[in-house]
């Protein structure tokens, strides 16, 4: 591999927005060679099932649940 110090220093000198969309691109670009066609529509009804399920389950009291995690981010603070 010959990655060209001067493209390298290009890159990190834009914005951290740019890098990550910089990264984003150069990650896609890999995950297409070996991408499952079927991989999208796969997750597309993961998705669905589990909004059907969370839309059906009233075990989520919001309310309790966020009391929790900011019971639980206090509780960590000092560690």
């Amino acid at each position: 591999m010959s990655l060209d110090i001067d493209t390298l220093a290009k890159a990190l000198e834009l914005s951290a927005r740019d890098r990550a969309e910089l990264a984003r691109h150069l990650l896609l670009s890999l995950e297409a060679e070996e991408c499952d066609d079927d991989a999208e529509q796969a997750w597309g009804i993961e998705i669905d099932e589990r909004l059907e399920k969370s839309d059906r389950s009233k075990a989520a009291d919001w309310p309790t649940v966020l009391k929790r995690i900011r019971g639980s981010i206090r509780r960590n603070r000092g560690k």
